[in-house]
């Protein structure tokens, strides 16, 4: 068993790696940019290094065009453009340019780089991030109540007992990681599936613990598990959960919620740490 893990998770945590190798980013607005090399220098109509404004080569882009950032040096910000759009935002009839085809609409030679230069602060107020598709979520998972479920005739040390609906705020805190997918045009829209255990302090008392715990309002410490679905819409987030409890012992032997299923519900914004690094 502990070989195919360890396999499992080099794959996750390679696959983070390489998402975070080549983040894409897309222009919020129309703009000019000026062509450069590598290094941020400008060139001019014929590829060569200028100094003169009046010689830059100049090109226009628009809303939507993606681009990865080649290098960034003293304040300036060397990018690539990846994939065009026309300006209503939808996919032009090319779906994809390759290298090739982005030289030749800017008439450079075959095989030549073509970069573009944003100045200081120019990423950050003309281009957002383009979330990836997919991510890998850690974190940990905060519920304002449990809803544990009833059940007639479960049997606690061999006598039947009936398991009645409660409602309850307990505590967790742990882990929780799943996988994460995203949707629409801007990726705002997101579905996270986590799985997860934590620690969690329960509240037992006489008539829940077949009577081995006398002082009413009782705290244990008790191990939670639980799977749970997040739908997020940009940072807001709604969170469905389901899982069991269970505690050790003489008390967990006799507590009539050992192992019962519980729902939780909750609302929250920025619950988890993922991977933001795009992914075309």
């Amino acid at each position: 068993m502990k070989t195919p893990t360890i396999i499992l998770l080099m794959v996750i945590f390679s696959a983070k790696t390489f998402a975070q190798s080549g983040e894409v980013y897309v222009f919020k607005y129309f703009k000019e940019l000026a062509q450069c090399d590598v290094n941020g220098n400008w060139l001019d109509a014929s590829g060569n290094i200028t100094t003169d404004e009046n010689k830059i080569e100049k090109h226009s882009v628009e809303a939507g065009w993606k681009f990865i950032i080649a290098n960034q040096t003293a304040g300036k910000t060397i990018i690539k453009l990846l994939k065009f759009t026309n300006a209503s935002g939808k996919d032009s009839d090319e779906k994809e340019k390759n290298l090739d085809e982005l030289i030749t609409t800017y008439n450079q030679t075959a095989k030549s780089q073509v970069f573009f230069l944003l100045r200081e602060n120019e990423l950050e107020t003309n281009a957002v991030l383009l979330k990836s598709k997919w991510d890998f979520s850690s974190g940990a998972l905060t519920l304002p109540m449990k809803i544990r479920t009833p059940k007639d005739s479960i049997e606690i040390t061999g006598q039947k007992q009936n398991r009645e609906l409660d409602i309850l705020g307990e505590l967790n805190v742990g882990a929780s990681f799943g996988p994460k997918i995203r949707f629409g045009k801007n990726r705002d829209f997101s579905v996270n599936t986590l799985f997860g255990f934590s620690l969690a302090g329960i509240s037992v008392d006489a008539s829940t613990t077949n009577g081995k715990v006398t002082e009413p309002g009782t705290e244990l410490l008790g191990v939670t598990f639980h799977g749970s679905v997040v739908f997020e819409i940009k940072d807001f987030q709604i969170v469905i959960a389901n899982g069991f409890d269970i505690l050790g012992r003489e008390v967990g032997e006799n507590w009539i919620y050992q192992k019962g299923h519980w729902l939780g519900i909750g609302l929250g914004i920025n619950i988890f740490n993922v991977n933001p690094a795009g992914s075309n």
